[in-house]
């Protein structure tokens, strides 16, 4: 294998590799915010707001404003009602769920195409399985690992972020 071609197979595996990663984060996240998921953790999430307020009931404790968060009509793209309106109850809505799915989506269709294109390039055809195949299990590795990857964050460094 030339130079040439040895980088191509490099370049084309690593975003290859960025593929699956992102993928399966996209698919985690489209997934886990279905409302049937959803609900049930809001619903959870107001009582235990309203128990460390030391109030008895919170109006968000009705099973209807989870639906109504979840399926709310906001006005703005998913990035923008973050940044600029600060719409953060969007993160448990619909639109984040479709948001994630269509980025998952485009990981799918840019895996194909990378695919394909490392098919053409190595010599012999069944390469392209073999380095696709380790690729995804290297990508799938990691979210088998994450719990032990977050414990290398100091939680300090974590709670800068959820404050």
């Amino acid at each position: 294998m030339g130079f040439l071609r040895g980088t191509l197979v490099f370049v084309l595996s690593f975003i290859l590799f960025l593929a699956f990663l992102f993928g399966g984060a996209f698919w985690t996240f489209s997934k886990s915010l279905e409302y049937e998921v959803v609900q049930p953790q809001i619903t959870n999430l107001s009582l235990e707001i309203s128990q460390k307020m030391g109030l008895e009931k919170l109006p968000i404790d009705d099973p209807k404003f989870a639906e109504d968060v979840y399926y709310k009509n906001y006005g703005c793209n998913f990035i923008k009602c973050l940044k600029e309106d600060r719409e953060y109850l969007i993160l448990v809505s619909e639109k984040s769920r479709n948001y994630w799915r269509n980025l998952f989506k485009w990981s799918i269709i840019l895996s194909v195409i990378v695919f394909a294109l490392l098919f053409l390039v190595v010599k012999p055809k069944n390469s392209a399985l073999v380095i696709s195949g380790i690729l995804m299990m290297g990508a799938s590795l990691i979210y088998k690992e994450i719990s032990w990857i977050s414990s290398l964050i100091p939680n300090e460094f974590l709670a800068k972020f959820f404050q």
